[in-house]
């Protein structure tokens, strides 16, 4: 998960949970991003899918 603070820092977090008997190896993550050029606009939402160009029988 993202979250953009202005148009150079961006906070965001993510988790990775795993189970296994008697380990679990789950990880957490939380972290600041900074972009030298800034984000210059929004996103198309929704987004668009893509156009397949060949078909595999």
């Amino acid at each position: 998960m993202e979250r953009r603070l202005n148009a150079h820092w961006t906070l965001g977090a993510g988790i990775d949970i795993q189970q296994a008997k008697d380990y679990t190896p789950s990880h957490g993550l939380l972290y600041l991003r900074y972009s030298l050029s800034g984000w210059q606009g929004d996103l198309d939402l929704p987004p668009q899918p893509l156009i397949p160009y060949a078909e595999f029988k």
